[in-house]
Formats: C-alpha cells, structure tokens, sequence
C-alpha cells in the first residue's frame, strides 16, 4: 500500500510501447505510462483535462461510519494518512484509531482528532473507557537491512489525557481486556519474524504477568471473565480455535478455525472456519461460523467472508452486534449483517469492486457500523482544472480506467480511452459533452485519441500483431481509414494539413511528418511520443530524446531543442492553445505524478494538483469562439 520506487529505465513511452508491440495485453499499462498524443488548437486557454486517481483519497485507509438502517458511509477521518484500526469506545462517544502508526482519539463523528501517543497500532478501550491499550515499539532497533525484527513490539496502556503511559515486557501484542478491566490477556514471545508463542495474562499495569497457554495467538476473553479465546496452528497445519481459565487450567479444543470473538452474552463464538481463498480485492475469503461455549452446535452463518486485505495486520473477520443477536462483516461486495442464526443476510453498504474493507467494528450505542476502507489501486478518472489550479471538476465515475482525455478544436467535447472490464482489459475511444455528459463509444480497440483540425475525426492508434499502426475514425458514423501502418501516436496537425506520428523499435524511435491522409512521410528527429503540435502548426513538442527533457522540432526537421523539464521519464506534454505555456505530468515515480504548468521553457514551473497518486495525461482546452469574439469576430 505504500508508494515505491521504479529502478532506473528508459524513456517510459518507448520501454512501454516495446511491450505493447509483443502483445496486446501491455496496452493497458502503456495506457497509464505514456498518456494521450494530443493536438491543441489556436484560441484562448480553457481548462486543463487529466486522469486521476485522486477520489476518493487514494491508497490511504479511511475510516467510515456506516447505519446499518440505511445511507452512505460517511467519512470520518478524512486525512492524506493511514488511518485504520477504528475502535468505538464503551460509551459510544469516541474512536480510537491508529494514523499512520499513532494513536488518535476523535469525536464519534469525527470532530476533534487529537493525537493520543507516538507510535502503535491497534487500540483497545478498557471496559470503563478511560485507558487505551495497543501495539507499541519496544526496546531494540530492527537493522536497516534485516526483516525479521518483528519482536521489537510491547503491549502499552495510557490513559486518555496522554498520562499514564507504561510499556509491557518485550515481544507481546494484541492486548484483550479482561471484563473488570484489571487484567490482560495477550501474545507473548513475539519472535524475530513476527510469530506469537503463546498467551500471556497480567495486571492491568504489566505486573504479575505469566503463562497461560504455550503457543496461540489472537486471545479474546470471554465476557463472563471465566475464559479466554486464542486461535493456535497445530501441528499438521490445522487452525485450532481453543479455550483456557485465566488461571491457565482446564485448556481444551473448541472448533477449527481462527479469529474467534465472543458474543457479548459469552455463551457463543464467531470465528472463521473452512477454506481461505484469494478474495478479488485482496486478501482472503472464507466462511464465517458460530459455536457455543462447550465447542457444540457449530453452525456456518455466511460465506465469503473477506479478511488481511488493509494494511492493519490486526484485521476483524466479523463482529457482534451489541446484543449480539446479529454479525457484521465484509463480502467482496460490501458490508453485510446476518442473524447469529444464519438468517436474514442483507447488504448494508456496497462497494467498488477495487475497494478493501477492514477494521470492522460495531458502535455500543446502537446500530451502527465503524470500519475502514481502503483502495490498493484506484482506476482513473478524467477530471478538468483551471490553469491556478482550482475548480477540480469530476467528468467521469466507474470503476474502470479512464484516460488520455484529448479536446475537441471547439473545446466543447472530449475523447478519451476507456478500459473495458475485460479480462485482459480492452482499450476503445469514447467520447463526452465538456461537462461530462453524453457519453458514447466511437470506436473499440484504441488508444491516443486526437481530433482532426474540423472535429469530424478522431486520430488513434490500434495495436495488433504489428508495433502500432494509426487510424481515423469519423465521430458520426463510426467509419475509420488507416493512415500510417507501423506508426503510433498520431497527432494531425492544428490546421489540418500534416499528420505527425512516432515510427520505430525500441531504443530507436523517430518522429515523422506526413500529409493529413498518411502519405509522403518524413523523419523528422530521433525520440517518442506522446506528440503536441505548437498552435501555429509550425513544430512538435515530443519526448525520448533526452533523458530529463522534452523537445521541440520544426517541420523542417531543423531547430531541435531541449526543454529541461527533470523527470525520471518522458510523459505527456501539451502547448497552451495561446502558444505561451506547457502543462505536463510529473512525479518522483510510481504511483505519485502531478500535473504542472509552465512557461514553454519550462521556466515558472507550478504544480496544479495535489492529490497523492497518478494525475496524468493533461491537455489544454482550447476556446476558439471566446478568441473571436474578443477579436470583435461573431
């Protein structure tokens, strides 16, 4: 869930277009690297268009409140961290959560976030409400290279106004209350590579502390205070859910399974049980089962039931409801309820199908849910903003890829890639009104739309069994004509008379001219797309022929000339239509790029956006009639 670093590569537009040349199936990651061969037109400057990934607020866990009667969830966080680990008080009245490894206190409906204690995750409310234990550091420090330090962790307790705070023995986690609130049950012997080797039971202040159970994980205590859940592995593989006094006797087999939790009534467990399969947001999926106190009337009360898919290891397979007549958790689909006896499933909340929930938690004072989402790879979206940067505007909403939005030479449409739901995914040109409206499909199979001079046609590229080959497609019949074969990132010029496009094999890519129609080609420079003409149609704005530059070539092939724009790779460039400015993506690496305006030196460069994630493939509205008219035209 964290961003990472690419090693160093080439050029991203020629590496990525290689891989499209030896299958298709690469199109869609091409799609996202290398952006739309744009044309701009000569008129004022309009908005910019983009793909993004911005919304909602990307791969970080948020946390929601759901009414289980009905509604949408409601963010409550609302943060550019992670947050995760919601923990509802006793009362009600606040949540504890873990932001980016802290402990936070909010309002339950999320007013007043404070910051509780440095360092830890998973919080866990005394029974009177007025101390919070959770996962904290311990003593020691993990060496830069080594990935087995997982011991370095201790249970810690502090009270809400911050004092208080002390630090259990080295290498123990997940701390459960016991119902008086004076005692502790949790994991100790935390080894170097994170594994728990056994439940440990102390005073509420760390004190006395000792064996209850010498290998198990996960300990629940039972509401009665009489006994403690833990799930442990046994020796041919199975997960075993058993029980033990807190004094450490009477310990025996209850079900199989793990992740056990009792009913509020402590007569009853749920816990996971059967076979785990790969969920399709991530994660795994299996059965959710109930079983009473003496490991009878075992029963499965729902399927599908979706875990570890967050980035909170201290994931809740399912939660009681707070007279536990009722479960809660999380399906692939959304969040569900079932009676404990199996009946009456229904679905709460539904979700995109790239959406992850974890967390789950039951509020105490009534029919609410708490829980956190969260988004492994959100799908793009084309979005429009203002050169300053402001009025971010939504255009486009599903859940699969939008991109490489190019404008129409009356700046009242757009065309744009949209990835079909296909698996491989399938790329076809579609178009849309300026404010989002009247969406329609034009052609399929098709990447880097531009329109042509008189917006009759649309300009792509189709990739096949040869390296790319560029066609036209009329936006009112559907009709297309292949102008350039084994050429890619078309762009006919803004009046009308030339067609530019990209020819080559990888580490050996060359901008050509040609007629409108395809014919009597030129080289015109070594280097790549994405292309965009300057407004007078006079030179190319291309990438690939420096590493950290964009370029510009006359028609003539003479005047090539770098624009130090010091990017790890080449991406999408488009001139402003008054011919005065640039707007490019750019960014440190995956999945991070923003969009950014500057001067066509790339002098007075600013950034525009400020989500985290991809925000990619700008090009600029033109706005001819606006132009005339303030040139006294009609």
């Amino acid at each position: 869930m964290r961003p990472f670093e690419l090693m160093p590569h080439p050029p991203l537009s020629n590496r990525v277009l290689g891989a499209a040349v030896a299958a298709f199936a690469g199109v869609a990651v091409a799609l996202v690297a290398t952006g739309a061969a744009t044309a701009t037109f000569p008129g004022r400057n309009g908005l910019i268009a983009f793909a993004s990934d911005r919304d909602p607020l990307l791969q970080h866990p948020q946390i929601f409140a759901l009414s289980i009667r009905g509604g949408r969830p409601r963010n409550l966080s609302r943060s550019a961290a992670d947050d995760y680990d919601p923990a509802p008080s006793p009362d009600g009245r606040r949540i504890a959560f873990s932001r980016g490894g802290e402990i936070w206190l909010m309002n339950a409906d999320g007013s007043s976030q404070r910051l509780l204690a440095r360092g830890g995750s998973h919080p866990v409310w005394s029974p009177d409400g007025r101390t919070i234990a959770y996962n904290g550091p311990s003593a020691g420090q993990c060496p830069p290279e080594a990935f087995r330090c997982g011991h370095l962790v201790a249970v810690w307790t502090v009270r809400l106004d911050g004092s208080a705070l002390r630090r259990f023995e080295t290498g123990s986690r997940n701390a459960s209350w016991s119902p008086s609130g004076r005692r502790i049950a949790y994991e100790g012997a935390v080894d170097p590579y994170g594994g728990a080797n056994g439940i440990r039971v102390a005073n509420a202040d760390g004190t006395h502390a000792r064996w209850v159970a010498r290998a198990g994980a996960r300990p629940s205590w039972a509401p009665d205070g009489r006994l403690i859940a833990y799930m442990v592995t046994a020796r041919d593989g199975e997960p075993r859910i058993q029980v033990v006094r807190a004094d450490g006797t009477a310990r025996r087999r209850l079900a199989a399974g793990t992740l056990p939790i009792w009913a509020s009534r402590g007569n009853r467990l749920a816990y996971l049980c059967g076979r785990r399969v790969e969920a399709p947001a991530g994660g795994t999926a299996s059965a959710l089962c109930v079983v009473d106190a003496r490991g009878e009337r075992r029963r499965v009360v729902a399927r599908g039931v979706v875990v570890g898919a967050g980035v909170s290891s201290e994931t809740t397979g399912a939660v009681w409801s707070p007279r536990a007549r009722e479960l809660a958790y999380a399906g692939s689909e959304g969040i569900f309820v079932v009676g404990a006896d199996g009946r009456g499933r229904r679905r709460v909340a539904r979700t995109a199908r790239r959406l992850a929930i974890n967390s789950l938690a039951w509020s105490a004072n009534g029919p609410r849910l708490v829980f956190t989402e969260t988004i492994p790879q959100n799908d793009l979206e084309i979005y429009t903003v203002a050169a300053e940067g402001s009025g971010v505007k939504r255009l486009t909403r599903n859940d699969v890829d939008d991109l490489q939005p190019s404008w129409a030479p009356d700046g009242r449409r757009l065309a744009f890639v949209r990835l079909t739901a296909a698996r491989p995914a399938r790329p076809d040109i579609w178009v849309m009104n300026a404010d989002g409206s009247g969406q329609r499909r034009v052609r399929r199979n098709g990447v880097e739309p531009s329109w042509t001079s008189d917006g009759s046609r649309i300009v792509f590229t189709r990739f096949g069994t040869e390296p790319g080959s560029t066609y036209s497609v009329s936006v009112s019949t559907g009709r297309e004509q292949l102008l350039v074969s084994g050429g890619f990132h078309g762009a006919p010029s803004p009046d009308g008379t030339k067609l530019a496009f990209v020819r080559g094999s990888i580490e050996d890519y060359h901008v050509f001219i040609a007629a409108a129609d395809g014919s009597g080609e030129t080289s015109l420079a070594r280097g790549g797309g994405p292309l965009s003409w300057s407004p007078d149609s006079s030179s190319l704005l291309f990438s690939g022929c420096a590493r950290g530059s964009a370029c510009t070539v006359r028609v003539d092939g003479s005047g090539v000339r770098q624009i130090p724009i010091a990017e790890p790779w080449g991406g999408a460039y488009s001139y402003s239509p008054d011919g005065t400015a640039l707007t490019f993506s750019s960014g440190t690496g995956y999945p991070t790029s923003q969009i950014e305006v500057s001067g066509v030196d790339a002098l007075g460069r600013r950034v525009i956006t400020a989500a985290l994630g991809r925000n990619t493939d700008p090009d600029w509205q033109p706005l001819p009639a606006l132009n005339r008219r303030a040139s006294g035209g009609a």
